[in-house]
């Protein structure tokens, strides 16, 4: 398929699987038989697979079929995805190479909290978006990184070889009732957009704008999770004698979720901050994260570094802002915090 794939793989067999992501009411699905791994440089030796997504770019509802080994192997060398995106009613395309030395690292140190649990299992994640917009992630549970973004191209693909190869006959459904069966829940506005060919390209942005902030907060943190908007997920774990998490400061996405493990009045805490318009437990929606992302965009125009605090009051509530030690900026947060049980995350000593 190509000359220029990588000779210095490492020969590592893994436990891995696949999860493909599509923002709600802008589903995708793949097209069977023209999206599978391939292992050789010729592309002969292939796992085919299949999925259908469209309950959110982070997390949601998706149907994947085959694509992940029962038992550890070796990674592929890379994918071909082949799609039908649903609100722009046209086919994508691409072939991606995987960097696989980068993937065998994060299995190797998957993490579920701050220890390691688990060894040598990874899932390899696709998030496909409008205009042919792809974000590889992969890493497991709480700890997922994005490797990078794609830019599909537009495939030349007939609504009878779509039909035969997910195997059904074309003649007893048109492309345009297929489409309009998936499009039929979507809010009137975004069925506008596909019709005018206006969809949004704000998932593109978040993985490309970063800005310099770090976190800051007045309690004794002892580990923090951030999910960003772009689907990344990381844990931090404070060191001792450190009481903010005051790493310097770098570039990073908006986020879009923090959860804080921290002691106070000798007791252990757990506190959600949610800068999403996302309710925990559901999929995503539409515009989940435009605020917090328009906010960041516009106080970081300076881009000087930033501290998000988060200020936490005697009776558990709080306020959250942005400072860079010219100018400050409230966010728009809702805060949970409850008192952990003793036999709550264990290794939060």
């Amino acid at each position: 398929m190509t000359d220029n794939i990588k000779k210095d793989t490492v020969l590592t067999k893994l436990m891995w699987n696949t999860q493909v992501f599509a923002p709600t009411h802008y589903p995708i699905e793949l097209v069977t038989g023209e999206s599978f791994w391939f292992f050789d440089e010729m592309g002969d030796d292939r796992v085919g697979f299949y999925a259908q997504a469209g309950g959110g770019w982070r997390n949601g509802a998706v149907d994947t079929i085959g694509g992940s080994p029962s038992s550890p192997t070796f990674l592929p060398v890379g994918v071909k995805l082949m799609w039908l995106s649903f609100a722009e009613s046209c086919f994508y395309h691409t072939v991606m190479f995987l960097p696989q030395d980068t993937l065998v690292q994060l299995a190797q140190q998957t993490l579920t909290t701050d220890e390691q649990v688990v060894k040598n299992l990874i899932n390899i994640q696709f998030a496909i978006a409008p205009n042919g917009f792809v974000s590889l992630r992969a890493g497991f549970a709480n700890h997922i990184q994005e490797l990078g973004t794609h830019e599909a191209e537009v495939a030349n693909a007939s609504w009878e070889f779509f039909a035969l190869t997910n195997h059904f006959d074309p003649n007893l459904m048109s492309m345009e009732q297929y489409i309009a069966k998936r499009l039929e829940k979507a809010p009137k506005a975004l069925q506008e957009q596909a019709k005018n060919g206006n969809l949004p390209t704000r998932w593109q942005e978040y993985s490309e704008r970063k800005f310099p902030w770090h976190l800051a907060s007045d309690v004794e943190l002892f580990a923090y999770q951030v999910t960003y908007v772009n689907g990344e997920s990381s844990w931090q774990r404070i060191f001792a004698n450190k009481q903010n998490a005051d790493t310097p400061t770098k570039l990073q996405p908006a986020p879009a979720w923090i959860g804080l493990f921290f002691k106070k009045n000798n007791q252990r805490h757990h506190a959600v901050v949610n800068l999403s318009h996302h309710q925990f437990g559901r999929t995503e929606q539409p515009d989940d994260d435009v605020a917090v992302f328009e906010v960041f965009k516009r106080f970081f125009s300076s881009n000087r570094p930033t501290a998000l605090v988060i200020h936490l009051t005697k009776d558990m509530t709080g306020n959250v802002f942005l400072t860079n030690g010219h100018k400050e900026q409230m966010l728009d947060a809702q805060i949970t915090t409850k008192i952990l049980a003793d036999d709550e995350y264990p290794w939060f000593e």
